[in-house]
């Protein structure tokens, strides 16, 4: 058996060295298929703990899976969100850890414009929802309907809930082990996409990037108006990823 750790967001190959640079853990569609280009038919089985990323990538990630000819196990060893959670259903089988978690949501963007582009910009967004809904409710069987719901509440699922959903097939317990349903917990924290536009936007410019930081510390957007979020194990995972670039930068 082959295996291979999907972990980190969902990118595209271009931007890998962003990444690659800042330290941070990132999986692309190219990865994916010379992971099992090489497998060559051979049972493989991908271990995933993702925030999850873009939806095209996502897409491939799901549609490289689903074709492999071998028997393919998809493993959610911790976070399976967003992208992530319908990139996974492209596997034969999927199996969660007991300790697994899970999160589904509309696709989201940024526009400007006038009203024609707001209403064009909404457009895009429901028809990259029915996109990834068919590979939710191929695996599930539930009605677009249902699966829109969620999708609207930003649902979270433990490793029972999903169970339960249909979106895993089974979860890894131990002879004698049972599990009751759990309230998963909630994701908040840094913008990660913001750190990658950053990233982008002073690539060839490290001095500008570092005084960028330093004058904007690791605090919620004043603008947003959101509360600062509750400490968790992501929080806290996305913190030691801003330290890490500041650390980089300073030295």
């Amino acid at each position: 058996m082959k295996k291979f750790y999907m972990n980190g967001s969902i990118i595209k190959q271009e931007d890998k060295w962003i990444y690659d640079f800042l330290g941070i853990a990132s999986v692309s569609m190219e990865e994916i298929i010379a992971f099992l280009d090489d497998a060559n038919g051979e049972e493989v089985k991908i271990y995933i703990d993702s925030p999850g990323g873009l939806i095209t990538a996502g897409s491939d990630i799901y549609s490289a899976l689903r074709e492999y000819e071998g028997e393919s196990t998809a493993f959610v060893t911790g976070l399976a969100a967003s992208s992530a959670s319908w990139a996974m259903l492209g596997a034969k089988k999927v199996i969660a850890s007991p300790t697994a978690r899970f999160v589904y949501h509309n696709a989201s963007t940024s526009a400007s414009g006038d009203y024609r582009d707001m209403e064009h910009a909404a457009y895009r967004l429901k028809n990259a929802n029915n996109s990834f809904i068919n590979a939710y409710q191929i695996k599930t069987g539930k009605s677009r309907e249902e699966i829109q719901e969620m999708l609207d509440k930003e649902t979270f699922h433990t490793a029972q809930e999903a169970l339960d959903f249909g979106f895993v097939d089974e979860i890894a317990l131990k002879d004698g082990e049972e599990l009751e349903p759990l309230i998963a917990a909630s994701i908040g924290g840094i913008n990660i996409q913001k750190m990658h536009d950053l990233a982008l936007k002073y690539k060839d410019n490290h001095e500008g990037l570092l005084e960028k930081i330093k004058n904007e510390p690791d605090k919620p957007d004043a603008e947003s108006g959101e509360e600062t979020p509750a400490i968790s194990d992501i929080l806290t995972t996305q913190r030691r990823d801003l330290n890490r670039i500041r650390k980089k930068l300073y030295n």
